[in-house]
């Protein structure tokens, strides 16, 4: 046997392997794991860049989020940093493997059932034009004949110990469904609970949610309204976050301005340089 023969039957060395396990290699394969995927359920527009929404189209999710964030998001301009993929992936295993087998061992009883998601799809009329909403809930429990009861809202934080009530965003998110939940049945659906998940301890809290029609009116719609205004000037909404470490963690806060940069108030299109010094104010 020859000396070359002998060395291609030897395993890998240690060291070789250890090269091959660095965060570059991760997100490149990671990367390529979501394109096939993407391709093999049929959904390879995932894969590019997204369809830019009408002006008046809304999803459930986005309703009383940064009004900037969101033109920023639906203009397809471009991230500065990526999206927090371990907190989304943890999101989806939680509800996927704890969340939906929770609800109809524990929960629902002989003459109730879980849904795994329903879809709303529905247009209100405002003083600028209708308002187009269309989104896919997360668990709903519902009759036998499949007719909704009670609609879920799965989230995860960091710690759910100090939560005194849910985020309205969520609040804004569950009214929508409940809205548009009613207009497809033809029947009052008033109810919601926000289910908060802790990715550090899995505890839980849970709040109900009524469907207020003020809120309904004068918040959530008032905001959808406001940024529909301003999508239809084709001007930036002013940055507005609920919380103060949004802009911390946003994936455009030097284009907005609230960022180490010197840039601030930058519309949508094209790459941004980013630097280190501070950013100058008038």
């Amino acid at each position: 046997m020859s000396p070359s023969e002998t060395q291609a039957d030897e395993p890998p060395k240690p060291a070789s392997l250890l090269k091959r396990i660095t965060p570059t290699r991760f997100d490149s394969w990671y990367r390529e794991r979501e394109i096939r995927e993407n391709i093999r359920d049929g959904k390879p527009y995932f894969n590019g860049p997204s369809k830019i929404p009408e002006p008046n189209r809304y999803s459930p999710s986005r309703l009383l989020q940064c009004p900037r964030k969101t033109s920023y998001r639906e203009l397809n301009a471009p991230r500065e940093q990526a999206e927090a993929t371990g907190v989304l992936w943890f999101g989806t295993r939680f509800e996927e493997d704890i969340a939906l087998p929770f609800l109809p061992e524990a929960v629902t009883q002989s003459d109730t059932y879980v849904c795994n998601s329903l879809w709303v799809d529905f247009e209100v009329p405002t003083e600028t034009g209708p308002l187009h909403i269309k989104g896919e809930t997360d668990p709903v429990i519902v009759t036998d004949d499949g007719t909704p009861i009670l609609v879920t809202e799965i989230k995860t934080k960091s710690s759910v110990e100090h939560l005194t009530g849910p985020d309205r965003h969520h609040e804004a998110q569950v009214h929508a469904y409940m809205y548009g939940l009613s207009e497809k049945y033809d029947r009052r659906f008033t109810d919601a609970a926000i289910v908060y998940g802790s990715r550090e301890t899995l505890d839980l809290e849970v709040f109900h949610v009524e469907f207020d029609p003020v809120f309904w009116r004068r918040t959530a719609l008032s905001w959808a309204e406001s940024h529909f205004e301003h999508r239809l000037r084709s001007d930036l909404p002013p940055p507005s976050p609920i919380f103060e470490w949004e802009c911390k963690f946003c994936a455009y806060k030097h284009r907005c301005g609230e960022g180490d940069s010197e840039y601030d108030d930058v519309g949508p299109a094209g790459f941004l340089p980013l630097y280190r010094t501070r950013k100058r104010r008038s």
